[in-house]
């Protein structure tokens, strides 16, 4: 293995451990502002904070099969689903989602940085997937993550 491998996997495994933390950081903070705009967090004249009751939620799109996963298993478990198979399955596939577009973020970065050539996949996969790590839509309000952060726990 060459050095400018080595050097390319190097940064390349650092800056996806950066950029799936920030990916986590920005999915988190930004869920809970379009939630509170939906309507889903109301500041009560008590000081408590209430939550749910949005019509929708805003969801990323690579999150959504975790998310179902996560919420069909909390409808069908008599129990809260937690330790399930289902649930560890869901949470990890919403997890993966961070880790998938940290990933193809930092191979990117990094090509550029190092002036390779720049590969985003036949018909263009790899930039797809990152806008769909990256956008917004509007989901079903318990289909959403910021539903599991605030109203399940």
């Amino acid at each position: 293995m060459t050095r400018a491998k080595i050097l390319r996997a190097t940064l390349t495994l650092l800056l996806t451990g950066a950029l799936t933390f920030g990916h986590l950081f920005y999915s988190w903070s930004v869920s809970l502002r379009l939630y509170e705009l939906s309507g889903g967090i109301h500041k009560l004249p008590s000081g408590w904070t209430q939550f749910g009751g949005a019509r929708s939620a805003w969801a990323i799109p690579l999150e959504l099969p975790g998310n179902a996963i996560l919420r069909i298993c909390q409808i069908y478990s008599s129990s809260d689903c937690q330790g399930a198979l289902a649930a560890q399955i869901g949470i990890s596939l919403t997890l993966l989602a961070s880790v998938v577009v940290g990933y193809l973020t930092a191979a990117t970065l990094v090509r550029l940085v190092m002036k390779q050539q720049l590969s985003l996949g036949r018909y263009y996969w790899r930039a797809a997937v990152i806008a769909l790590g990256l956008i917004w839509i509007p989901v079903r309000e318990d289909f959403a993550p910021v539903f599991q952060y605030t109203v399940v726990y």
